[in-house]
């Protein structure tokens, strides 16, 4: 019944019928997995962690269980948890190379939230090394290294694979276009964000936001001033971006 309603999209109510399906069968590890990945469909990372604690007092060798506490850290803003559970989860890890690139992104995640960057970029070298064509590593590192102002022709190069493999993906293109700015090729940074905007980046405060910014630097001040203020209106932007407009 429970498979029944997620293939209805009937999320809480599945992961209702999985409680009771564990009501019984306390030991079946695959109801548990299946109702955790239910709790991160529906974004109740506080049910995430709790869950997948009692699921670690029974099943202390499934690495997958690790993953999903930590995602759910991060969610919380425990990073120093999260990071601990990493590594109690590690000893588990075996030839999985799936888990291994997983692991890496999230230790990845929680470093940089505690300013360790050096140890989150270490841990996104990592990915890319296992996993070459880990297009959200290559985004998220170039990301961070832009937003830093360090090393931007590694950053160029990272995101320019992603954006390759993934034309139409507005969060890729708002990174490349990002990277260009802080590189001050303005011009070439608005044709690509005006792309991640055409590609639904219009819904995002923090794309549209970044956009003004490249119109302002080009000396279009009008369109970036109505850029900042629609970003405002779609949601939250950057601390400052009431002080820009």
């Amino acid at each position: 019944y429970a498979e029944y309603l997620i293939s209805k999209g009937k999320l809480a109510e599945a992961r209702d019928q999985l409680r009771k399906v564990l009501e019984t069968q306390k030991d079946n590890y695959m109801v548990w997995e299946r109702m955790l990945l239910v709790s991160n469909d529906l974004q109740d990372f506080q049910g995430v962690y709790t869950d997948a604690g009692k699921a670690l007092e029974l099943f202390p060798s499934q690495p997958v269980l690790y993953g999903l506490k930590a995602v759910a850290c991060l969610q919380l803003e425990k990073y120093k948890e999260a990071l601990d559970i990493l590594s109690e989860g590690d000893a588990y890890l075996g030839d999985n190379k799936f888990m291994k690139v997983q692991f890496n992104l999230y230790r990845a995640e929680a470093n940089y939230k505690l300013d360790h960057v050096e140890d989150a970029f270490k841990a996104f070298d990592e990915v890319i090394k296992i996993d070459p064509e880990n297009w959200l590593a290559m985004n998220n590192y170039a990301y961070y290294l832009s937003v830093r102002n360090e090393n931007l022709g590694k950053a160029e190069e990272l995101s320019s694979k992603a954006v390759r493999a993934n034309p139409a993906n507005p969060t890729y293109l708002d990174t490349y276009a990002w990277v260009l700015f802080m590189r001050k090729d303005y011009s070439l940074a608005k044709f690509y964000m005006e792309s991640a905007i055409k590609n639904g980046g219009d819904q995002n405060a923090v794309i549209v936001e970044h956009y003004g910014d490249i119109l302002y630097m080009l000396g279009n001040k009008d369109n970036a001033i109505e850029q900042w203020k629609k970003a405002k209106e779609v949601g939250d932007g950057s601390e400052f971006l009431d002080e820009k407009i």
